[in-house]
């Protein structure tokens, strides 16, 4: 079906230049008596002229016909449908000049009787001379055509180029044309290669042989960091990135042990991203941000060489969360307790309880009665939701830093959602009774509670991010009343003293 189909088109394309072919043909060769004798009558060299003129339009009709069926039938069907290559227009062109280029000499040795071979030197000599002068152009323009046949890569392709220079050359391929190359560098700057340049260099094609495309991120943190605690971090930042479409689900993004050496432990980031979706620069910039996240949240920062001066100055580049002044810090770090004192968050540290979750494991249920909080210290927690059909759906994703249950723990309300651990997480769960205890303590707590709950409700309110600064204001004034007086109903006398 395919053959009749390629024949049907080389039919249809080279009908009409066949048909001027064979009338020219004809008055050639059947009537060339007729054409003798009316040329012979003709006045003056009229008949001379239309003698040339029919042999030369035989010729010129001939190679209108070959270029013709050349251009269909090995141009457009065997290399650009066939082989799915797109034949670029230089190519078409050459193989265009060099049949009529054919049929000039043709017409010149055989219809005006001349020899050739003074023809051909002179075209080579000028063919030296003009060569010679755009030897850079025509090698550009072969080595284009060469990268047009063999597509070792395409436009929208990532590829590294390591030529002459120190630094390799990484790019999105906007465009290849017949001279040159347009990529689009990780900086966001367009970068225009010649094409010979390419053909001397070491193409990586990260596209090949599809369109995803895997890089590689190393952090170095300190040997004294337990390598399963890196690991369960820096694969926390991961899922986020993943989350946020920074970074494909398949092929799953992975977090390995590089290498070791006196500087600290190298941790290899590999990830995969489809670069026609997010450009590599963005993907490794959201790649880099999660992770530094996470180590911020989890109390540990890059390791730096030894002889830095500044380590002495750095006594807490590794916070853990067992110590309780390490987890007084971390906790501080927690929206939720930013506004605490020292003797708040001591207070704090002491009472919470360390809870380490394996991945899979359920946290809190929806619906279920809880008189506790949780802080997530490493790793990533999925937050499921069971809609009116009564299937559970994932909305989100909770990173170090955030808390959860809180609504629970200050006035009493069932759990609004079923919170998971993707990988392995730690987490610091903080009861009713603790948060008594610093109500007790602290009377202004109760407000700075209130006040920072009231914010974050707001702030993951699509609709009340559309509202004028003055109604949030106002909104949010109406939902701290609102918590005080629930607390103050769910913790009785203790809040009420406070």
């Amino acid at each position: 079906m395919i053959l009749g189909e390629h024949v049907k088109t080389l039919v249809s394309r080279i009908w009409a230049p066949a048909i001027l072919f064979l009338a020219f043909l004809a008055a050639v060769t059947v009537g060339s008596g007729a054409i003798q004798i009316l040329t012979e009558n003709a006045p003056g060299h009229t008949g001379a002229f239309i003698l040339y003129a029919i042999n030369i339009g035989a010729w010129l009709s001939a190679a209108f016909l070959i270029n013709r069926a050349v251009d269909t039938a090995i141009w457009e069907l065997l290399v650009a449908r066939g082989a799915d290559i797109k034949v670029p227009k230089l190519l078409r062109q050459l193989s265009a000049l060099i049949i009529y280029g054919g049929a000039i000499v043709g017409i010149t040795g055989f219809v005006f009787a001349q020899s050739v071979t003074a023809l051909i030197t002179t075209s080579s000599a000028v063919g030296l001379l003009v060569g010679f002068a755009v030897r850079s152009l025509i090698l550009d323009a072969f080595s284009g055509i060469a990268i047009n046949l063999e597509q070792p890569f395409r436009a929208g392709h990532f590829i590294q180029i390591r030529g002459r220079g120190p630094d390799p050359i990484e790019g999105l391929v906007q465009e290849v044309n017949w001279r040159t190359t347009r990529l689009l560098t990780l900086e966001n700057d367009i970068i225009v290669i010649p094409n010979g340049i390419l053909a001397e260099s070491v193409i990586l094609n990260r596209s090949a042989p599809n369109l995803i495309c895997q890089f590689e991120q190393i952090v170095k943190l300190d040997s004294s960091v337990a390598p399963e605690r890196a690991l369960r971090v820096l694969g926390s930042a991961l899922h986020m990135t993943v989350a946020e479409g920074g970074a494909l689900a398949e092929p799953a993004p992975k977090v390995r042990l590089s290498r070791v050496d006196e500087t600290g432990v190298h941790y290899k980031i590999k990830y995969s991203i489809n670069p026609t979706q997010i450009s590599p620069g963005k993907a490794r910039h959201l790649v880099l941000q999660h992770a530094l996240d996470s180590l911020h949240h989890a109390g540990l920062t890059p390791a730096v060489p030894k002889q830095d001066m500044f380590v002495a100055r750095m006594p807490d580049r590794k916070l853990d969360y067992e110590n309780l002044s390490h987890r007084a810090t971390l906790l501080g770090r927690v929206d939720l307790f930013a506004e605490f004192d020292a003797a708040a968050l001591g207070l704090l540290a002491s009472q919470a309880v360390v809870r380490v979750v394996p991945a899979g494991g359920v946290v809190i249920e929806q619906d279920d009665q809880g008189a506790s909080m949780f802080v997530v210290a490493e790793g990533i927690l999925g937050v499921r939701v069971r809609g009116a059909d009564g299937v559970s759906r994932e909305v989100g994703h909770l990173r170090p830093g955030a808390f959860f249950g809180e609504m629970s723990v200050l006035t009493g309300e069932k759990r609004s959602a079923t919170v998971h651990a993707v990988g392995d997480a730690v987490l610091y769960e903080i009861t009713k009774e603790q948060i008594a205890s610093l109500l007790d303590s602290k009377s202004e707590i109760a407000a700075i509670l209130s006040q920072t709950v009231a914010e974050r409700q707001l702030r993951n309110s699509a609709a009340a991010a559309q509202l004028p600064p003055e109604v949030r204001a106002d909104q949010q004034k109406n939902m701290v009343e609102q918590l005080m007086r629930s607390m103050t109903t769910f913790f009785g006398k203790i809040f009420r003293a406070a």
